[in-house]
């Protein structure tokens, strides 16, 4: 009796110390002392409850692929065309991408396309022949009804683009050419390409001219700047931009006060023909406007005239939307420049560092870019990419048109609608 109640005994304490060691076993097991595993062993589980932590876990089927963005799998991703097109400032909120089909154009393997103020022109290789067409209206073909009326790449104060023909000018729209009025001295704006939302005069103030020079009235008659300037230009957000006959720069306020002094700091070179050298200048955006000093650097101005603070080290290129186009230059292993862009806006503030091989300027909110492998692609003003870096080459959005082209995949038109 005594001998069976002695082993019951041992059989309870030895259940009882197999569960002990069992617990102390998991518990030094989930915190890598137990004494019987070495170091490697140890060190391959923590490393892989870190990755278990720390990434997803990956779904049935093997590893997640890449998704590669091409030009083809971009322009089909977007709605296609249904409706009229937005000129106005791109925004992500309130606008989006459409693909305007180019049936419409026919064979396109042997033609050049360009785009202006809206319109695809199409000249043949072959015999030179040149066909017009309307992005607002989908791409239709309005050659004929142009009557060989020729685009002058200037708006009236409506911000239409103007045609010319036999001494008038005439503005597209519904099918028909109609009748324009344009006055040079208020509504140019010195630049070609400047979009609808910046052209025509709020009709308060007028220029003049006496004596072959110019000046600048109130709508009441009151002279506002003396006619003794060689240009210029419209009120904006107001101040008038007067330039002298050596290029000296002349900031006006409303008033008719004089806010530069008699002595230009300033100047702007009037015979230069380069879009991207005006870009910027003549008009106030923002606070601020695009002049040149003595030695050639431009440079960004305020309301008063005083010179607005640039990170040194880089060049000014461009000013649009609110938006400078910056330049960087260094200097390679083999001692041979090169240049990378970024843009800042008008608060000095970032949207993108220097990063890119090559960039436009902001129009319409978006601007084309181009990545350190040659691709180009647009951004809007907060620096996020609307369309991919994937074509080797892209126009400016102008009037709410983009024309790009890939060499595998060919042209395409897209166009900027409201949701």
């Amino acid at each position: 009796m005594k001998k069976r109640i002695l082993l019951n005994f041992l059989q309870y304490l030895f259940a009882v110390l197999l569960i002990g060691l069992t617990v102390v076993y998991i518990y030094a097991f989930e915190n890598n002392f137990l004494p019987l595993m070495n170091e490697d062993y140890l060190y391959l589980k923590s490393e892989g409850m870190q990755q278990a932590e720390s990434e997803p876990p990956i779904p049935d089927g093997g590893e997640e692929e890449e998704i590669i963005i091409t030009a083809d799998s971009f322009v089909s991703s977007l709605p296609v065309y249904g409706s009229s097109l937005f000129g106005g400032v791109y925004s992500s909120v309130d606008c989006r991408l459409v693909n305007i089909p180019m049936s419409s154009m026919g064979t396109l393997s042997d033609s050049i396309l360009q785009l202006y103020m809206g319109y695809v022109y199409k000249t043949d290789r072959l015999d030179g022949s040149v066909s017009v067409y309307s992005g607002k209206e989908g791409l239709k073909d309005i050659s004929d009804l142009l009557d060989n009326a020729k685009l002058q790449l200037i708006r009236d104060k409506e911000g239409r683009p103007l045609f010319y023909k036999d001494s008038a000018y005439y503005y597209y729209e519904n099918g028909k050419l109609h009748s324009a009025e344009y006055d040079s001295a208020n509504y140019d704006k010195g630049v070609g390409y400047y979009p609808s939302y910046e052209a025509g005069s709020n009709g308060n103030y007028s220029a003049f001219t006496e004596n072959g020079c110019w000046g600048m009235k109130s709508a009441d008659g009151r002279v506002i700047v003396p006619a003794i300037y060689k240009d210029v230009y419209g009120e904006s957000e107001g101040r008038i931009i007067a330039i002298g006959a050596s290029g000296g720069v002349y900031v006006y306020d409303t008033e008719g006060k004089l806010l530069t002094g008699s002595e230009a700091k300033y100047k702007i070179d009037l015979e230069n023909e380069s879009d991207i050298s005006y870009e910027g200048c003549f008009f106030y955006q923002n606070g601020l406007t695009r002049v040149y000093k003595e030695n050639g650097k431009s440079v960004l101005i305020d309301k008063n005239g005083k010179e607005q603070f640039l990170p040194n080290g880089f060049d000014l290129v461009a000013y649009s939307d609110g938006v400078a186009v910056l330049k960087q230059s260094y200097k390679d292993d083999k001692d041979s420049t090169y240049s990378l862009y970024g843009y800042m806006n008008y608060s000095g503030e970032w949207i993108n560092t220097p990063d890119y091989l090559h960039a436009e300027p902001f129009y319409e909110g978006l601007a084309a870019v181009c990545g350190k492998d040659g691709k180009w692609g647009m951004i809007d003003k907060t620096g996020n990419v609307v369309i991919p870096m994937v074509f080797d080459s892209i126009s400016d959005c102008e009037d709410g048109v983009i024309l790009a082209y890939e060499q595998k995949y060919g042209n395409c038109v897209i166009g900027k609608a409201l949701k």
